[in-house]
């Protein structure tokens, strides 16, 4: 049986930059202020505003990872997995999330 020594050195997984901890902020503040106040409204409609992904939008959310020369706000894929992990960590509903992170 062969033995794999630890070394002890890692990089952190995810590795999180500053950037990804601002915009961990920005969607923890946005869903808090802008969404969970109407989010029982929406789940009993099973639908929520068009203004919504309009939002998103200027706020750049959509298309985190997308390369911006096709229209996306070129990040990385951690920039999509903050904002999947801070509207779920935030008290968004399941159905805003995942019609939010599909865009």
């Amino acid at each position: 049986m062969s033995v794999v020594k630890d070394s002890g050195a890692r990089a952190p997984l995810p590795p999180f930059s500053a950037e990804h901890e601002e915009l961990r902020e920005t969607v923890s503040r946005w869903v808090r202020s802008e969404i969970v106040p109407h989010a029982e409204e929406w789940e009993a409609a099973r639908e929520f505003p068009l203004s919504l992904y309009r939002r998103a939008g200027e706020l750049g959310f959509l298309g985190l990872a997308v390369p911006e020369e096709l229209g996306g706000q070129g990040g990385d894929p951690v920039h999509g997995a903050v904002f999947a992990e801070e509207i779920a960590a935030a008290g968004a509903p399941g159905g805003v999330a995942a019609g939010l992170g599909a865009h």
